[in-house]
């Protein structure tokens, strides 16, 4: 199945493509996405809707829905630390359902890193691994299991990559990077 977005549009068109990101705040409305949306106006391709970036805020679907309500082009993220292969195949269906079609897999930065420290992670799938899956559910029209999916899955789907990330230590509370480079590793 072709993506069938305005950004999938934009991206094939070889054209320069502006998008921008928001981190959805701890609210229960969407007055917050209402008022970004309107500083940005119809100027970018889509908008990237963070998922539990610092801590809880806005589920990155709902945020999503509330965009596209109001005629922008949302990039619906799924972050891997906060989910089973579950709960991430669910959220893709309802995003499908509700006419989101881009979504970018992460997997998030540490829990010991957001405000919500204490938090257990998840990562069940990594974010390659949800592309994968994300490919089949487009692609072959199945879920990880092989159960059929009724209805279009159609989604634009990308990753996110930093390839001059150093990696952290972790200790508690605390992180810290480590004191030594990395062949190959941007400074």
């Amino acid at each position: 199945m072709k993506p069938n977005s305005q950004l999938a549009s934009a991206l094939q068109a070889a054209g320069f493509v502006v998008t921008a990101e928001i981190l959805p705040p701890p609210a229960a409305e969407g007055t917050a996405i209402q008022a970004v949306a309107d500083v940005i106006g119809n100027s970018l391709a889509a908008v990237s809707v963070a998922d539990n970036h610092r801590g809880v805020g806005m589920s990155s679907l709902a945020a999503s829905a509330v965009l596209l309500g109001l005629g922008r082009e949302p990039i619906y993220q799924v972050v891997t630390r906060d989910r089973n292969r579950i709960a991430i195949q669910s959220d893709l269906l309802g995003a499908a359902a509700l006419g989101i079609r881009n979504v970018v897999c992460t997997s998030g930065h540490h829990q010991t890193l957001t405000g919500c420290s204490d938090s257990a992670n998840v990562y069940d799938l990594d974010a390659i691994q949800v592309v994968w899956a994300l490919r089949q559910m487009r692609d072959q029209g199945v879920l990880l299991d092989g159960t059929a999916i009724a209805g279009t899955f159609s989604m634009l789907i990308g990753t996110v990559v930093n390839p001059c990330l150093r990696p952290l230590e972790l200790t508690g509370r605390v992180w810290r990077t480590r004191p030594r480079f990395w062949p190959g590793s941007c400074l």
